[in-house]
């Protein structure tokens, strides 16, 4: 039977405590960290990474941003090799996480495929259209869950309504960013959503390159209360 493990969110992170330890929940991240030689979910241990020494900086930096928001230093992240076993499910007005996929009725969903590069796994949504834009038609997107906000090509940007300019804490890089944030118009599917997001940073260029895709979506901006990753059909639902 699938547990339920306690949400706490910070400054739009998702993280889950588990067995009293809090762990980012980081869809971007192909692989999961833990100090601890591993962890135990639904009866089943995952062990660490083998990427200990970078993803352990990462969390270490980021425990030192949120360390006057959170009650708990951070113990490490749980990555696609551990959601994509199972699925994930967050719901956030009951405050709870399960590592599997819990149906739900909706009409909001996007379509995705798992992209394998150098053994590594990533979501990416393969056909979204950014209404508007100087180049309409099919993007790529990878859903990191990782990141406070969403990102976005500046080729994509070009015509996007300028919305506010702010910082914001980038997990992968360990550093605040400040960005230019616009209204983007998403739809997939005939599915329709309106989100802020950001010009991409130039440091995030090598990344987006490596991934082939145009941005990521972190999902923050989709107002959800529960969120659910479907392994079996590939899909990502949200009400």
């Amino acid at each position: 039977m699938n547990q339920k493990y306690e949400l706490v969110t910070v400054d739009a992170l998702k993280f889950v405590k588990i067995d009293k330890d809090l762990f980012l929940i980081d869809t971007g991240s192909p692989y999961s960290f833990f100090k601890k030689n591993g962890i135990e979910i639904d009866g089943v241990i995952y062990k660490s990474s083998g990427f200990n020494e970078i993803i352990k900086d990462r969390m270490e930096k980021l425990s030192q941003i949120a360390k006057d928001k959170l009650n708990d230093d951070i113990s490490g992240l749980i990555g696609l090799d551990v959601i994509l076993k199972n699925g994930l499910t967050i719901r956030i007005k009951e405050g709870y996480v399960s590592f599997s996929f819990e149906a739900i009725e909706t009409n909001s969903c996007f379509d995705y495929t798992v992209k394998t590069i150098k053994e590594q796994n990533y979501i990416i949504f393969n056909d979204v259209d950014v209404l508007g834009m100087i180049k309409e038609g099919s993007h790529p997107f990878i859903l990191d869950t990782g990141a406070c906000v969403s990102i976005f090509r500046q080729n994509i940007c070009t015509h996007a309504q300028y919305a506010y300019r702010r910082e914001y804490y980038y997990p992968s890089l360990g550093r605040t960013l400040s960005g230019d944030f616009m209204f983007f118009t998403l739809t997939q599917k005939s599915q329709l959503k309106i989100i802020a997001g950001a010009s991409m940073d130039n440091n995030l260029k090598n990344q987006f390159d490596f991934l082939g895709v145009d941005g990521e979506l972190c999902f923050n901006d989709f107002e959800y209360d529960i969120l659910s990753i479907d392994i079996k059909n590939k899909q990502v639902l949200w009400k």
